[in-house]
């Protein structure tokens, strides 16, 4: 049997595709099937390789995680005797090339397709747009999208649940599931939300914040990083692996939820709604290094009220003002 393994460091990220996800495909991180029928790639000699990914239940925020978060520790013991660096299974120097040159072919797909996710607002609120067209990319994969709703009466006793904001009617989850023939390895899970913060003053922006703009190689506009270039980034990564002619050895869950700016609701719903995967990954922006991130800072959610004493406005020495007060508090 292969493990699906997630390695940190390594060779830089191709164009069009995330870093990390990336090194998921050439760095061995993937057990891959030839659709052709060849069998799975294997590790030189028959030798299974000696690493591990680790999920456990935590408290912190990472990425779209709900706060009772799944997180990863990723462990790699030397390599036996023959094995490949890290201990990692190597991945065949053919497979490697075909996936490598499709990440190059579809460059360009992958940055009208982040334009197209830009061009939405999807604001808290106003996601449905955004989520149908990421709809329209998980059937383009060949898979079967389906809606996952938000049901915050029976989500209200699960760890992570947040107080809505505004009603849920409308902005279901999407997601979908890669199910190979034959499944071996570990069970991973592609997840990124399609909700981005106000745009702010508009003024304060060189061109329109939903009219995305490439400039000296970077795409400018509300969301383009946080996050719909991780969401374009993990489609491309699978649909890469699929023009290579190959496929994810093990299931693979591709998800689009809303809310990871306020509640985190929409990922809890998904974690709610499928099989728990040996890992999750968040293609989030990150540090501007190759890196990792195993947690985040938490949120303590609190409501608080203030009581104040009336008085005359002549005798306003007399009463306590319960603004004032809560600002002591705050």
């Amino acid at each position: 049997r292969q493990a699906a393994l997630l390695q940190a460091d390594g060779d830089a990220a191709g164009p069009g595709v995330d870093r990390i996800l990336h090194q998921l495909l050439n760095r061995g991180g993937w057990a891959l099937d030839h659709l052709a029928g060849r069998d799975a790639v294997h590790q030189a000699g028959g030798q299974q390789a000696d690493a591990s990914v680790r999920v456990w239940q935590g408290v912190g925020h990472c990425g779209s995680i709900p706060h009772a978060r799944k997180h990863i520790l990723v462990r790699s013991a030397p390599a036996a005797a023959g094995g490949s660096m890290h201990g990692l299974i190597p991945l065949d120097p053919g497979a490697r090339r075909a996936i490598l040159q499709a990440v190059d072919e579809l460059r360009d797909d992958g940055t009208a397709l982040l334009a197209r996710l830009v061009r939405h607002r999807s604001l808290l609120g106003e996601e449905a747009g955004c989520l149908g067209e990421m709809e329209g990319v998980f059937a383009g994969l060949g898979l079967d999208p389906w809606r996952v709703p938000v049901d915050a009466a029976a989500l209200a006793d699960a760890p992570g649940f947040s107080p809505p904001l505004i009603p849920y009617a409308g902005r279901d989850n999407v997601v979908a599931l890669h199910r190979p023939r034959d499944a071996r390895g570990r069970s991973l899970m592609l997840q990124g939300h399609v909700d981005v913060v106000p745009e702010g003053a508009a003024d304060l922006w060189t061109t329109p914040p939903f009219d995305p703009q490439v400039r000296g190689g970077r795409m400018y506009g509300r969301g383009a990083a946080d996050m719909k270039a991780g969401l374009v980034s993990a489609a491309m990564a699978m649909q890469a692996i699929r023009q290579a002619g190959l496929q994810p050895a093990a299931e693979v869950q591709l998800a689009a939820v809303i809310e990871e700016e306020c509640t985190g609701n929409g990922a809890l719903a998904v974690m709610h709604a499928l099989p728990r995967p040996d890992a999750c990954l968040i293609p989030e922006p990150g540090p501007g290094y190759p890196a990792l991130y195993v947690a985040e800072v938490g949120v303590v959610w609190a409501w608080i009220t203030v009581t104040g004493r009336p008085a005359h406005v002549r005798e306003m020495h007399a009463g306590v003002n319960a603004i004032e007060a809560a600002y002591v508090l705050m």
